[in-house]
Formats: structure tokens, C-alpha cells, sequence
């Protein structure tokens, strides 16, 4: 992924982000996370910071860190929340900059697909969840010809070989190899159904 296309349009997709589609997926991401009093989330390609700001209302008993490999989207997520309320870190999902069974939660919304290496990424998130920690994932479906022309439109400041169209399959089988379990796939309300997806998986071993 390029971080300079981010950093481009940082301005316009802190708008964008704030539309009807991203706010279902923003709130059935957050319905998943239940965090218990000290608890470690962490959001990997955290963007601006909107899932976030919304899980520290929900959820003000977690401990938050954000990692994007952008540095306008963190300083976007930055003015959004306050001083202090989130561990900030520039970084990329493939090498994340954090030692293993260190968090009880993974979030990572409409990131996936920006990833260079998404198979070695989502091991990269089995590595950093504990025994019984959790993984909400979400991204933009591409199973059918019409979903994949509106994840192109949706992409278009981004060069076409940058993009990854992740199969639902692929990523069954990249949870499974990183000892992920899938638990449950949350249905998206209206428009957001159509073209986003949610995964809930869980970590194996002993808690």
C-alpha cells in the first residue's frame, strides 16, 4: 500500500468515512468488542481514528493502541481523540511493532485489502492475540462482478496493482493457518450488506 495515497486524500476520506455505510460497519464492528476492565485492544490500519472514538465511548474499560502505516490518517485520528486516550504507532500489518499474545483484541476494518502481503498479515494478528482473544474483521466483499466494479470506483486514487481482491475463501484458510477460528459472521444492515462483510474469529490454545 502506498502511504502517500492515504496521506493525499486524508482530508477527504475523514468525510467520507462519516457516510451511512461506514457508520453501520463502524457499530457492528463495535457490537463484537466486549472489552472486560484493562483489557488490550488494538486497531491495526486504524485509519483516522472513527472505530476507535466509538469503542472508547462503548467500551471506556479498554486500553487502546492504533497502528497505521500512514502518518496524515494518525494525525487525523489524532485531532479526533483525546490526548493520551489512544497508544498511537506508525506501522505496517505484516510487521507490526508489538510482542506476541500481547492483546485480548484485534479490530481492523476495510484495511485488509491495502495489505502487500494479506496471507502473512493476518498471521501477523493471530500472532499478537492471546489464548481466547478475538479478531473483528472487517472488509469490502469482492465474491461478485458488481461488488468488485464499486471496490474499484471506491478505490479509485489508488494504482489498480496496490489492491487486493481477498476471496472469502482466502481468508478462511489464512485464519485457520494463523490459529484463528471463525465464530461468527455479523449481517450488515441495508446498503453496507451488499458490500462489506464482518468476521469474528478467535484465537486457539489454552486461555
Amino acid at each position: 500500500m502506498s502511504t502517500g495515497s492515504f496521506d493525499r486524500v486524508a482530508p477527504l476520506y475523514d468525510r467520507v468515512s462519516g457516510l451511512g455505510p461506514f457508520r453501520s460497519l463502524y457499530e457492528a464492528v463495535a457490537a463484537q468488542v466486549r472489552c472486560a476492565p484493562g483489557e488490550r485492544l488494538l486497531d491495526v490500519g486504524c485509519g483516522n481514528g472513527r472505530l476507535l472514538a466509538l469503542l472508547g465511548r462503548r467500551q471506556p474499560a479498554c486500553r487502546y493502541w492504533g497502528v497505521d502505516p500512514s502518518p496524515g490518517m494518525l494525525e487525523a485520528a489524532r485531532r479526533r481523540l483525546p490526548d493520551g486516550a489512544v497508544e498511537w504507532r506508525v506501522g505496517e500489518a505484516e510487521s507490526l511493532p508489538f510482542e506476541g499474545a500481547s492483546f485480548d483484541w484485534v479490530v481492523s476494518t476495510l484495511s485488509l485489502h491495502h495489505w502487500s502481503r494479506p496471507e502473512a498479515g493476518v498471521a501477523e494478528l493471530g500472532r499478537l492475540l492471546r489464548p481466547g482473544g478475538r479478531l473483528v474483521l472487517a472488509d469490502m466483499a469482492v465474491e461478485s462482478g458488481w461488488q468488485r466494479l464499486a471496490f474499484r470506483i471506491g478505490h479509485w486514487f489508488e494504482p489498480a496493482d496496490e489492491l487486493r481482491w481477498i476471496a472469502q475463501a482466502d481468508l478462511e484458510r489464512w485464519l485457520a493457518a494463523a490459529g484463528l477460528e471463525s465464530v461468527a459472521s455479523p449481517v450488515l444492515p441495508g446498503l453496507a450488506g451488499r458490500f462489506l462483510f464482518v468476521r469474528v474469529a478467535e484465537r486457539r490454545g489454552e486461555t
